[in-house]
């Protein structure tokens, strides 16, 4: 078995020590014997879900996952989920809901009441299995205990229980990593997404994979159909429709230097290769006013990167959006 204190700092966790985290709340399914569920809401901090006993489910945008013991869920800020336990047997979930910040991002002339725009995203997304789901129960109900006293130390205590909490949760899953392809390839193209600005190059790329270049470059086309660098050059080009909206009044030249392309010529190939369309065709598109007159249509206007200016006020999400 691989010791949790010889987990490589790569891919993922290579920045966990330049982050910081705080625990909002812990609560407990309030219904043991019976059905419990969460109602369908957009999360606005991390929730860590911990089921000790019992079966259940999960929606996280649209996508359903299974709730069960030996496994924990991690959901992210912005997300639209809804949760449910089902049965009449023995039944515990946890529920933690907690902030991360990147501490080498804070200027030092930053205002305390700013600092909710340094949110980042938890170095795991999903289901992730765990050890013992004994271990994680213990820690959640000291932890629970000293949220609920009075003593300002003992809810500092809780803080740093919770930080015991997830230095076993992530050294679970940097061991569940080491041996499973699937999450080093899904690590990488995570890496990639963050790093799309950078020149990346693919050596630099298996480097995080921890294999080499060659191992590397025939695994990742395996998993996603695709070369890495190909898988790059989408995402550049994902990313730089959002920049061409009519709101945002953005130069092509600055679009493309803002994804990493200082060759405009190259870049307007690359755009219409994958796009169908040259840059400015989509610009110009992108001023067209559409309406969505139905709730259903939003999504499918959305998948095309269309933004309707109107639509049915009647949607899960409009209280939110209203805020």
């Amino acid at each position: 078995m691989i010791s949790k204190d010889v987990i490589p700092p790569t891919g993922r966790f290579g920045q966990i020590d330049q982050m910081w985290f705080r625990l909002r709340s812990i609560t407990q399914n309030d219904s043991p014997k019976g059905e419990w569920s969460l109602r369908l809401q957009f999360l606005e901090s991390h929730l860590l879900f911990i089921p000790i006993f019992g079966r259940g489910w999960i929606t996280v945008d649209g996508k359903y996952a299974e709730l069960r013991a030996g496994f924990v869920f991690v959901c992210l800020p912005g997300q639209l989920i809804e949760a449910r336990l089902e049965g009449s047997g023995d039944q515990r979930l946890y529920l933690l809901r907690f902030d991360v910040f990147g501490q080498s991002d804070l200027p030092e002339d930053q205002e305390q009441s700013s600092s909710s725009e340094l949110h980042i995203p938890f170095p795991w997304i999903g289901e992730a299995a765990i050890a013992s789901t004994i271990t994680y129960s213990k820690h959640c109900e000291a932890i629970a205990a000293s949220m609920e006293n009075m003593n300002p130390l003992r809810r500092l205590y809780a803080q740093s229980g919770f930080y015991e909490l997830l230095y076993s949760l992530l050294s679970d899953v940097g061991q569940l990593e080491l041996s499973n392809t699937d999450a080093v390839m899904e690590r990488v193209k995570t890496y990639i997404e963050q790093h799309y600005r950078e020149e990346l190059s693919i050596r630099q790329l298996a480097g995080e994979a921890g294999t080499s270049e060659r191992h590397f470059i025939r695994l990742f086309k395996q998993k996603y159909g695709l070369s890495a660098i190909e898988y790059l050059t989408e995402y550049r080009i994902r990313q730089t429709r959002s920049l061409m909206l009519p709101q945002t009044n953005y130069e092509l030249k600055d679009i493309a230097a803002y994804v990493g392309y200082r060759d405009i010529p190259y870049f307007r190939r690359k755009f219409k290769q994958i796009t169908g369309v040259a840059p400015a065709t989509f610009m110009r598109n992108a001023k067209l006013k559409i309406v969505a007159y139905h709730s259903s249509l939003i999504g499918v206007l959305l998948t095309l990167n269309i933004i309707p200016c109107a639509a049915p006020a009647d949607h899960p999400w409009t209280e939110y959006y209203r805020r």
